[in-house]
């Protein structure tokens, strides 16, 4: 069975959901990819026309993206750091 995350619309008759992102009750999703999968699915995003933003995570040690889905909601996909890779995918400077 594939991991899922099942998201369904408001029932008819309940208050709209905030558009503002710091009145929302979610901060964000976070959904854990495999670290050899990171940079593909990186660049099969941007090439559905999403922007992907890259960023540290405080307190694990994973790389991660960010983009939103077409409600405005922060999606984040992290893999663990892999030897040799920063976040972003991009590769560290040789050590001298």
């Amino acid at each position: 069975m594939p991991q899922q995350i099942v998201l369904v619309p408001l029932p008819q008759g309940a208050p709209a959901f905030p558009g503002e992102r710091t009145q929302r009750p979610l901060h964000h999703i976070g959904i854990e990819v495999a670290a050899e999968d990171f940079d593909a699915e990186s660049d099969r995003l941007r090439s559905l026309g999403l922007e992907v933003r890259f960023g540290d995570h405080p307190f694990l040690a994973v790389k991660g993206m960010y983009v939103d889905d077409p409600d405005g909601n922060e999606v984040e996909l992290i893999a663990s750091k892999s030897e040799g890779v920063q976040a972003g995918g991009s590769s560290p400077a040789p050590k001298p």
